[in-house]
């Protein structure tokens, strides 16, 4: 008899997850593609004085694969304002020279600035080896290695 009544709770049970399946079936759900990575650089506190370490830019060189964490992100932890990047040789990525001076705006207030707190992002899209320096703290300086994407 104990036999019997198990069977009949496994029939009931598996008639109602047919059931539950029928009416709510699985959804399935998309994994978005990943984006990129952000790699970040960092102004450090004290980072227009003549004597930070690095040049008050942490770090001071970056390596980034192109569609793997090629955004870099420059973060202003310092309790002043800094300039934007500006690369040494504008005809190396003339995207990111554009990118910068607009950002940059060349001293028109507040807005010309990365604030202590605010940061400046950009998306490198082709491999080079980008020098550049921040106004208008010129000592202030960094290098941004961009690789292409695996296979190209």
């Amino acid at each position: 008899m104990p036999i019997v009544v198990v069977v009949i709770v496994a029939v009931v049970i598996g008639i109602s997850l047919i059931v539950s399946l029928i009416i709510s079936p699985p959804r399935l759900q998309t994994v978005p593609q990943s984006l990129p990575a952000v790699s970040t650089v960092i102004f450090t506190e004290d980072a227009s004085l003549p004597d930070a370490p690095n040049n008050g830019i942490e770090p001071k060189l970056i390596t980034v694969v192109v569609g793997v964490n090629n955004t870099v992100r420059w973060e202003n932890h310092d309790t002043i304002p800094h300039g934007f990047p500006i690369p040494d040789d504008e005809s190396l990525d003339p995207d990111f020279t554009k990118a910068s001076q607009e950002a940059y705006g060349g001293y028109n207030g507040a807005s010309s600035f990365i604030m202590p707190g605010k940061s400046f992002e950009y998306t490198f899209t082709h491999a080079a080896k980008i020098d550049y320096h921040m106004v208008p703290h010129p000592q202030m300086k960094g290098i941004v290695i961009v690789l292409p994407a695996s296979g190209t």
